[in-house]
């Protein structure tokens, strides 16, 4: 392994409120702000992940908060040398808080082997929305479905009892793309705490014009999500963002 890069290893943990943020983080991660309407934003001030790079994000929104945490620019994950890299992101809503996470983007680079991980815990009467947009490749360069490998684990309690998980590998090949329709961006919703009657007709009309989007309930009561295939980067935010509107302005 002669000639590998060090590792690195980043983390942060932050309990933000009305009142502000108390932050304890490891470089490269950063949180600035807050910026008009309780935002915040993450950085990784390096030029991305790499192989061996390892990162954990814990975040609270304290009791009866409204707070968004964006990422100020999409995170490049790089070829891994044959080293997995990964993520761990924990988020927490105390009672009666709102917690807009994202969105964040991810390019995952010819030869990448990424792994994330994310977990939501809700407590009574409180909303967690997280938005996700995965760019499998860097699209604008004509270099689509070349990475190597990608895992994601994502599970949500309500009040400490399991009510949703899912897991997923990606790995390119012919299946992929089918699956994908030949798009190479997958862009995520995920309305947690939230009851879906309430929102279907509004979501629905969100993404009438997006034929590879849809919008489901989630078991348990978990919540709803929403997920589209895009051409490009541009087309998954912006149709995340247009969600995050569509929630936060409820």
């Amino acid at each position: 392994m002669a000639g590998l890069a060090t590792a690195v290893t980043g983390s942060l943990n932050a309990l933000i409120g009305a009142s502000g943020a108390c932050v304890r983080s490891k470089a490269p991660l950063e949180l600035r702000g807050p910026f008009p309407g309780a935002a915040y934003y993450l950085r990784n001030v390096t030029a991305g992940v790499f192989g061996g790079d390892a990162y954990e994000v814990d975040v609270t929104a304290a009791a009866g908060s409204v707070i968004r945490i964006a990422s100020s620019s999409a995170t490049k994950v790089h070829d891994s040398a044959g080293r997995e890299s990964s993520l761990r992101v924990r988020l927490a809503a105390e009672p009666g808080a709102t917690l807009l996470w994202g969105p964040h983007a991810t390019i995952i680079q010819t030869g990448a082997s990424y792994r994330q991980s994310t977990t939501v815990s809700l407590a009574p009467g409180s909303r967690v929305v997280l938005g996700e947009i995965l760019v499998l490749g860097r699209l604008a360069r004509g270099e689509q479905f070349e990475f190597t490998r990608l895992e994601s684990n994502f599970d949500v309690t309500l009040e400490g009892a399991a009510v949703y998980s899912e897991a997923y590998c990606l790995t390119p090949g012919a299946d992929l793309a089918a699956s994908m329709a030949g798009r190479g961006v997958l862009a995520s919703v995920y309305i947690l705490g939230a009851e879906w009657p309430a929102l279907e007709e509004r979501l629905i009309c969100t993404l009438k014009n997006e034929p590879l989007a849809g919008c489901s309930a989630l078991p348990n009561d978990a919540g709803v999500v929403v997920r589209c295939f895009c051409d490009s980067l541009s087309q998954g935010q912006a149709l995340v963002e247009g969600v995050l509107r569509l929630v936060s302005d409820r």
